[in-house]
């Protein structure tokens, strides 16, 4: 089976990423979540303005100005504009029209979806470890930390930034690297289950690609709950897909990507990797 890497990691591989040597870096276009958590339709109905309403959650970008209406159609009665920019939550969705409040709680109406972006608040209030046992007799054990998070040139979006540190055995030694990686919208914007792509980047590989960025790319299904393997960017370097994972909040997200990232390498991967990694002490700062 012959893995290569998709369209959609080249977009993030476009970037120049000098000052971020190990990060892993989420674009907030997409994935609608409160913070800590990533958004998750809820199930049940309920009557809202005398409408019948699923119930929806997650924090959306207004990509233009817009009219709100009273009800979810383009006949309803005016109310309030809102401004391209805002940033609205969602409580409520009528096809495809979304019932919205403002980021102080106020209802302001209804807005089509096709006019809005979910948004991934990707914070976490702790640092996220881990331990993986790999095939191979390999174990690894990570450390990742949120930084805050940072404009994207010429994007209506931020991204949140976490610094990874990875501990693995390669060979027989127990090494450290740091990894890059970044997640963008691989969904249409206003749709109501969006897919996001999570990339995970090692620079400087060793071996025949040296100087060549090393991309692991999975992808997290919000509607199904799950993160799946999708490509690599040197083909040679995995020989099969991991098994997807289910995962629903943001460090579950995190935590079953780069599982599966690691999970997907082959020995030549390993190999390329072990040329990077240094004994001794690698910190998270």
């Amino acid at each position: 089976m012959v893995i290569v890497q998709s369209n959609a990691t080249s977009v993030g591989m476009r970037r120049t990423w000098i000052w971020l040597v190990g990060a892993v870096v989420i674009v907030l276009a997409g994935l609608a979540a409160e913070t800590g958590s990533a958004q998750q339709a809820d199930t049940g109905k309920f009557s809202h303005r005398g409408v019948t309403l699923d119930r929806a959650s997650g924090l959306y970008y207004v990509t233009q100005d817009v009219q709100a209406r009273e009800t979810p159609d383009n006949n309803g009665k005016r109310r309030e504009p809102v401004d391209e920019g805002a940033k609205v939550r969602a409580f409520g969705r009528s096809g495809s029209w979304l019932a919205v409040r403002d980021e102080e709680g106020r209802d302001i109406g209804f807005l089509p979806s096709n006019l809005l972006y979910a948004l991934f608040d990707g914070a976490l209030e702790s640092d996220l470890t881990g331990e993986l046992a790999l095939a191979g007799g390999r174990k690894c054990s990570y450390t990742v930390r949120y930084t805050g998070s940072s404009p994207i040139e010429g994007e209506p979006f931020a991204t949140s930034d976490y610094d990874v540190i990875w501990r693995c055995t390669i060979g027989d030694a127990v090494r450290e690297f740091a990894a890059f990686a970044f997640v963008t919208l691989a969904a249409e914007g206003g749709r109501k289950d969006p897919v996001y792509q999570l990339t995970m980047d090692i620079w400087e590989i060793a071996g025949e690609a040296q100087d060549q960025v090393f991309s692991t790319t999975m992808m997290y299904d919000q509607g199904r709950a799950r993160v799946s393997f999708d490509s690599v960017s040197i083909a040679s370097f995995a020989d099969k897909a991991p098994a997807p994972q289910a995962a629903r909040t943001v460090p579950e997200v995190l935590r079953k990507g780069l599982e599966i990232a690691v999970s997907s390498w082959n020995d030549d991967a390993w190999k390329a990797i072990g040329g990077i990694a240094k004994k001794g002490s690698a910190s998270v700062p």
